[in-house]
């Protein structure tokens, strides 16, 4: 079992590793900055596109672009750190095969650093807000709810995922394949209004990420509802998640060193 005085004891290396994971993807190119703020704006592009070749419709209270780009700075920032948190016992071979440290922080340094590729987004988010004249509501409130919520979520997906991984590297590609097709079954280029009625609180339930995603929106714009719902099943999801992810990753992590 974890001590928090282990934890407190190594929060300065925590911290430092947090911040070197935040800026490494940087350091290594030369655009760094502006390929991470580029990036959904390209996928958005084709979107966009294929959405006004193809007349189809996805019930969005918003312009459509903007209600595609806020959805997907949230989305990779929750992929991004679920892979990166289940890759991150590899990543940081070298500390956990050589010192001792609290390994159950190890998932939580990707899932923490990546929080500076969704500031980075978020000011794109804010540009296309400006142009578009959306603007928050009385809702503001909830945005570090949403995204609380989709931290504690890839953590604890990170902490299964991660012990998966150690034990069958093949699962890596399995994680990949998963966080692909959930693009395409979340609300992020559509609403949860095109659910059936009857079937969206099990939508709720089964996605978590149904909730976050709904909340940052209504967060962000004024023109949209909110809906508390899916906030609150995607919460409890996610601490349980977390929570059982936390155990597992503990009991497993004593086997890494063999494994790897």
């Amino acid at each position: 079992m974890v001590k928090l005085s282990d934890l407190w004891r190594v929060r300065w290396m925590f911290m430092s590793l947090v911040r070197a994971s935040a800026l490494l993807p940087y350091s290594e190119t030369r655009f760094g900055y502006l390929w991470t703020l580029l990036r959904p704006f390209i996928f958005l592009s084709v979107i966009v596109f294929i959405k006004h070749r193809s007349g189809g419709q996805v019930g969005q209270e918003i312009q459509y672009p903007l209600y595609v780009y806020s959805g997907l700075v949230l989305w990779w920032y929750t992929v991004d750190a679920i892979k990166a948190s289940a890759r991150s016992p590899f990543e940081y071979k070298g500390l956990i095969t050589k010192i001792y440290y609290p390994r159950i922080i190890t998932p939580a340094i990707p899932v923490l650093g990546r929080l500076l590729d969704l500031a980075i987004q978020g000011g794109g988010v804010i540009f296309m807000m400006l142009i578009f004249r959306q603007f928050p509501g009385t809702n503001i409130w909830l945005l570090p709810v949403a995204i609380l919520n989709v931290v504690l979520l890839a953590l604890g997906l990170g902490y299964l995922f991660a012990v998966a991984v150690v034990a069958f590297r093949d699962a890596e590609r399995i994680v990949d394949y998963l966080l692909y097709i959930g693009l395409f079954i979340s609300p992020v280029l559509y609403t949860p209004a095109l659910i059936p009625e009857k079937y969206r609180s099990l939508y709720a339930w089964l996605n978590p990420t149904v909730g976050p995603l709904t909340t940052f929106r209504a967060a962000l714009f004024a023109d949209i509802q909110m809906d508390f719902h899916p906030l609150l099943s995607s919460l409890v999801v996610s601490i349980i998640l977390l929570v059982v992810g936390a155990a597992i990753f503990q009991r497993a992590q004593a086997g890494f060193v063999e494994k790897m």
